[in-house]
């Protein structure tokens, strides 16, 4: 289950060019992959660590599976569980709650602000601190071998500002609703992301049953513009869009 899952978080146009060039080098050449691999690795190893140093783990080998299986399911938004996380250290839970936006990557089943578009916010943060310290230099932004047009990376920054801020007005709303700091966080992020389980009592042990019917509203709503990228949704809300 885990390997389908990441296979499934993986850009689907990498599957092509794999069988039509029959190179599965396509994969490992491509950035965003290597980008998306390097989190679930690094990111299921910490996870293992701290679990390991907390004590109470009856077997390596199943205290890391579950560790993977947890951290590739929440990356690729596919809602899956072998275990209350929830009851993990606090640390571990942080680390699944921060890396429920990053999604999987472009091009696949799962949700989010996608692999590619948080690596070419850092390929610019990157390029920006090279301009800093050379003022006349030229620096692109590049991916691997392509140079990625201003457009592109202002399009990622819109994408990035409209999830956050969606986000942040969904915790308020909620948490007006009273519902504690944590759920809210955790419960708005899930639901872009269309996760599924959040954190504390809306974690894999519980459910949102209990939440009131305005916060279910909110969910609904954002589990929609989660899965139609955001702009689709609320573009519509847009006088011009009714006068064309």
């Amino acid at each position: 289950i885990t390997l389908f899952m990441f296979l499934s978080g993986t850009n689907f146009t990498l599957y092509y060019l794999a069988l039509s060039n029959k190179r599965v080098s396509a994969f490992l050449e491509d950035p965003e992959f290597r980008f998306y691999g390097s989190i679930l690795f690094f990111g299921s190893l910490i996870i293992f660590a701290i679990l390991m140093a907390s004590g109470n783990r009856d077997s390596i080998l199943d205290t890391f599976s579950h560790s993977l299986f947890q951290i590739v399911s929440v990356v690729t938004t596919t809602g899956f569980f072998t275990e209350d996380y929830t009851l993990w250290p606090l640390a571990t839970q942080y680390i699944l709650f921060i890396l429920m936006f990053s999604g999987a990557c472009a091009i696949s089943t799962g949700g989010g602000i996608t692999n590619i578009r948080v690596l070419i916010i850092l390929r610019h943060a990157k390029a920006e601190f090279k301009r800093l310290i050379h003022p006349r230099a030229i620096v692109p932004v590049r991916l691997g071998k392509r140079t990625i047009e201003p457009h592109v990376v202002s399009s990622c920054f819109a994408f990035i500002v409209a999830y956050l801020t969606l986000w942040i007005l969904a915790v308020i709303f909620v948490t007006s609703q009273g519902i504690d700091l944590t759920m809210s966080l955790s419960g708005a992020a899930a639901m872009l992301g269309n996760i599924g389980p959040a954190l504390d009592a809306v974690g894999p042990g519980d459910n949102y049953a209990a939440h009131p019917e305005s916060v279910k509203w909110c969910y609904s709503f954002l589990m929609l513009c989660g899965r139609l990228e955001i702009h689709t949704p609320l573009i519509l809300f847009l006088p011009s869009v009714w006068k064309n």
